[in-house]
């Protein structure tokens, strides 16, 4: 069981939908984990659906706008890391199809900024500030514009160190 439980799904006769779940981290529950100079993401999802256009849901993100660092994804099959520091600083793309399960790892580091989905090469960007996040950390959705996507969320991992391309690479075969 993870740190903490996620809504209740009253079981009955008849079939039950529910609001899908965003849990946040705020505080020391963010900031004790957290490298602000470095870091290095993996995440393992399967985008359920597409979003209306012009809405982007997020598997990941810190906010705290108009600075954020995001795993994003939109209406027009196009996923990625997304770091904004007032302005864009980074933003770094790949596609995915719907209902196929993507694995995704992204580095974060000044002018130091890679991702690399299914065992691809790493696309990188060599340019760009981070900015400063006090949070909160959310999971499966965004403080931006406050989706919380069709998507399912298998594994996410945090390194509080940059990975090399190399181990990118590897982490998503």
């Amino acid at each position: 069981m993870g740190a903490f439980a996620t809504s209740y799904i009253k079981t009955t006769s008849a079939q039950v939908t529910r609001s899908a779940d965003a849990a946040s981290m705020t505080g020391t529950n963010f900031s004790s984990w957290y490298n602000a100079g470095e870091g290095s993401f993996y995440n393992e999802q399967t985008f359920n659906g597409l979003n209306p256009a012009g809405v982007f849901g997020a598997v990941w993100s810190f906010n705290s706008y108009p600075n954020d660092v995001s795993y994003v994804y939109n209406p027009s099959n196009s996923s990625g890391l997304f770091v904004r520091d007032g302005t864009t600083q980074a933003n770094l793309t790949n596609t995915y199809t719907v209902g196929v399960p993507q694995k995704a790892a992204a580095v974060l580091r000044l002018n130091d900024f890679a991702l690399s989905t299914n065992g691809n090469t790493p696309v990188t960007d060599t340019s760009g500030l981070l900015p400063s996040l006090v949070g909160p950390f959310l999971i499966g959705g965004s403080v931006a514009n406050g989706v919380k996507g069709a998507m399912t969320i298998r594994k996410l991992s945090y390194y509080p160190i940059r990975v090399t391309d190399a181990q990118l690479q590897a982490l998503t075969s």
